[in-house]
């Protein structure tokens, strides 16, 4: 499906579909060009288990030299939040 295909029209006055927005976003990420065609970043973006923000980062990251501090960075971001408390809130035990 492409961008082309996805109706601009709104729902409500400023309310975007979800579908819309999720197309500009992929578009803003380069994974798709503007006639909504998947592009060759869009390709590898999709070989990752990631959010689609996530997998541009782990992309960009050789671009910029810092390769190890986006996995560490994406590999904390990627997972459940493992803290069950909040922080600052002390149990009554």
């Amino acid at each position: 499906m492409s961008v082309a295909h996805i109706s601009l029209t709104s729902v409500g006055a400023g309310i975007r579909s979800p579908c819309v927005r999720a197309a500009q976003l992929l578009n803003y990420l380069s994974a798709l060009d503007d006639d909504g065609n998947m592009t060759n970043i869009g390709r590898m973006m999709a070989d990752f288990p990631l959010d689609p923000q996530l997998s541009r980062v782990l992309l960009a990251a050789p671009e910029f030299n810092c390769s190890n501090e986006a996995l560490s960075i994406v590999a904390m971001l990627s997972v459940p939040n493992w803290y069950g408390g909040r922080i600052g809130v002390r149990s009554n035990s």
